[in-house]
C-alpha cells in the first residue's frame, strides 16, 4: 500500500497528464451511470489521500486506470494534487459546481479545481499577471 499520508501539497513543475486523463476517466464512467459513491465516501477519501484509490477500486471494471496507478510516484502526486484541491472546495464550493447531489461529480470537480491549481500555480512561476485588470504601466 502507498502512504499518502506524508504528502503536504503536490509540487507540479511540469503539466500533470494523469489529472486530465482522471477527468477524463471520469467523465466516462459517468455517462455509464454506474451506482454513485456517497458525497461522504468521498470527502473522506479526499481527506484522507485515497481518493483515486477509492475511485480505482470500485470502478476499474468501467474504465482503464493502468497509467495512473503504473507509477508509484505518479499515484502519490495524483492523490496529493486531489486533497489540496478537496480542501479548497471543501466549505461550500462544490455546491456552486454541482458537486453536491452525486458523489461522482464531486471527485470530478475535485480533479477539475486540481487542474485549476495547477495551472494557476504554472502561471504564478512564469510571472504571467494573474488579476484583472491588468496594471497599467505609466
Amino acid at each position: 500500500m502507498i502512504n499518502t499520508t506524508a504528502i503536504a501539497q503536490p509540487a507540479a513543475r511540469h503539466p500533470d497528464p494523469s489529472l486530465h486523463q482522471l477527468a477524463v476517466l471520469l467523465n466516462l464512467i459517468i455517462g455509464q451511470r454506474p451506482a454513485d459513491l456517497s458525497l461522504s465516501e468521498v470527502h473522506a477519501a479526499a481527506d484522507a489521500g485515497h481518493l483515486l484509490a477509492l475511485l480505482v477500486t470500485r470502478y476499474r471494471h468501467l474504465a482503464d486506470f493502468y497509467y495512473l496507478i503504473r507509477k508509484p510516484s505518479t499515484f502519490e502526486q495524483t492523490e496529493a494534487a486531489l486533497t489540496h484541491a478537496a480542501n479548497i472546495l471543501k466549505w461550500g464550493e462544490s455546491r456552486r459546481i454541482g458537486g453536491s447531489h452525486s458523489g461522482l461529480c464531486l471527485a470530478l470537480a475535485i480533479v477539475l479545481e486540481a487542474l485549476q491549481q495547477q495551472f494557476c500555480r504554472r502561471l504564478a512561476e512564469t510571472g504571467f499577471q494573474t488579476t484583472w485588470p491588468p496594471a497599467t504601466a505609466n
